[in-house]
């Protein structure tokens, strides 16, 4: 069964707090593609909720992409990288901008065989360079991912970082980049969003999901968690009851014994949270556990970073050469 941790007395609804706890199950790959969800019966009867609860939240996650529906077989996992072949788009997209390029260079007055010359000396001297854009939903954020992908798909993919709000208010800066990029890496909860929010942009594109996981010092920190702690989690809204249930698997502590805070509501607060044993909180909160008082001996932030088998998939498709050799065949 799904390990999900409820707290009906919480501000969060039943439905968002199982929807976001199976998104971080299938976005940390313990659910993976092509597995079968349990029957909403089944998980409503496990939780005790009413089987609607469990269907919203099953819709929402249908409605963002990370499942989908077999009619008389059930609900399965998404896969988070489209599996559609892309290849006609992306060579007609190549024909377009050598098209570009090529009026430039007769408009130089250069010949047909001088442009040869010129393209297969350019070919031959410059290091291979792949401009993709990582969307994120914070600038500080996108820097903590860009940061890892700079370091695991290596100097030939460049990546440039945008926010959500950048794509939905239709920046200048994104349409330009969307002339030079034609893959966008976001995090796999947000695929359908991201690509929503690229449609009036009218670039052809693709957009990729990464997962991203628990990392193992974090476990082994929160299994360190003495018993009878009064631990407090920080979070925001939408990774609070994934924060709660992760401390609650890893720990010694009952969900009952652990206070959750939203970042949401305490941001014009003056919470005070020196006197708990321990705030755990997020990357995304880390800001303001510091504002609240709490030392840096008491603090523990939960750190993901992005799954190995999500690393793989994404060098795969923008570093084939690392991959399958100078032939690029994947």
């Amino acid at each position: 069964m799904l390990p999900i941790v409820l707290t009906p007395e919480g501000p969060v609804p039943l439905y968002l707090q199982i929807k976001y706890q199976i998104s971080y199950l299938i976005t940390s790959g313990q659910l993976g593609v092509g597995e079968k969800l349990p029957p909403v019966r089944s998980v409503s009867e496990r939780l005790g909720v009413n089987p609607g609860t469990v269907a919203q939240a099953y819709r929402e996650l249908r409605h963002e992409g990370l499942i989908e529906a077999a009619v008389g077989r059930g609900t399965f996992v998404a896969p988070t990288i489209p599996i559609s072949p892309d290849t006609a788009v992306r060579q007609m997209e190549g024909t377009r901008a050598l098209d570009q390029a090529l009026d430039r260079l007769r408009s130089l007055a250069l010949t047909d065989a001088e442009i040869r010359l010129r393209f297969e000396a350019v070919l031959a001297s410059k290091p291979v360079a792949r401009h993709v854009i990582l969307a994120a939903p914070t600038a500080k954020t996108g820097l903590k991912y860009a940061a890892t992908l700079d370091r695991e798909l290596g100097p030939a993919v460049t990546v440039h970082t945008v926010t959500y709000a950048d794509l939905e208010r239709r920046s200048p800066h994104v349409a330009m980049l969307l002339e030079l990029c034609y893959f966008v890496v976001t995090f796999a909860s947000s695929v359908r969003r991201i690509e929503l929010a690229l449609e009036p942009f009218g670039r052809p594109c693709r957009v990729l999901g990464m997962t991203t996981e628990l990392q193992p010092q974090t476990i082994a920190a929160l299994k360190l968690i003495p018993r009878g702690a009064r631990a407090v989690v920080l979070s925001e809204e939408r990774y609070a009851h994934q924060s709660l249930g992760l401390v609650v698997q890893h720990s010694g502590l009952k969900a009952s014994e652990v206070e959750m805070q939203l970042v949401e509501e305490l941001r014009a607060t003056s919470l005070d949270l020196t006197s708990a044993d321990l705030v755990i909180h997020t990357f995304a909160t880390r800001d303001e556990a510091e504002r609240l008082g709490s030392r840096q001996t008491r603090r523990m932030e939960l750190v993901f970073d992005a799954v190995k088998e999500s690393i793989t998939h994404l060098r795969r498709i923008l570093s084939p050469e690392e991959v399958d050799g100078p032939s690029g065949r994947a």
